[in-house]
């Protein structure tokens, strides 16, 4: 595989070292792929991507500090040829639309079989999307008008704002471990793993403000 008669170039974005060494394994072992940076979370791979210019990078969803969406959507916007695959755990319907909103050419999960991944640098250089069939299955089967409902949107407004958990139980008379309920499906929904970035979201969806 080459891009324009030279190796395709990856960088590889994933917070577990032992992965990172695994997948490198096996992109490379594709004929014409080289990988020319790792990354351990979401910042580091922004700033190795735009210094590195590569063809694409392989980046998970869940990395601390700026998550793989967020990394995403900065990549493509900053340097727009580079494509970028998704490579999570994650199969929830939000988290795959959340990647493509975000400007991902590929969603795969981390289970696929590894010729997967050959496809699906083949896909994304030939200027195609893929998503792991048994996700577009389920993508075709389910009928979500929005990520979250008005009262979790309400939740993480609450949450950007400052408030705990608690105080948000007594501000919309609800039970406590309701709200850590719903605290952990609305990061689950949004594929985020702390408060910064659900502050993030909050930011970019319109919840609060930054005056």
């Amino acid at each position: 595989m080459n891009a324009g008669g030279q190796m395709l170039q990856l960088v590889i974005a994933d917070d577990h070292a032992i992965f990172r060494a695994g997948l490198r394994s096996l992109v490379e072992a594709c004929a014409g792929v080289e990988v020319i940076a790792e990354a351990a979370n979401g910042a580091e791979a922004i700033d190795l991507t735009l210094a590195k210019q590569p063809h694409v990078v392989l980046m998970d969803i869940m990395m601390p500090e700026v998550t793989g969406i967020e990394a995403t959507e900065r990549i493509r916007k900053e340097a727009p040829h580079v494509k970028v695959i998704i490579l999570s755990i994650m199969g929830d319907e939000h988290c795959v639309a959340g990647a493509l909103r975000a400007g991902a050419s590929a969603y795969l999960l981390k289970n696929s079989l590894p010729y997967e991944i050959n496809l699906a640098l083949q896909k994304v250089m030939a200027n195609e999307t893929y998503i792991t069939p048994s996700l577009m299955e389920m993508i075709a089967k389910t009928d979500a008008p929005s990520i979250l409902t008005p009262q979790q949107r309400e939740i993480v407004r609450m949450f950007a704002n400052g408030m705990n958990a608690k105080e948000i139980a007594g501000a919309m008379n609800l039970d406590h471990k309701t709200i850590e309920w719903h605290r952990r499906r609305i990061m689950q929904r949004l594929c985020v793993r702390d408060i910064a970035a659900l502050v993030r979201y909050a930011i970019r969806a319109g919840l609060v403000s930054l005056e």
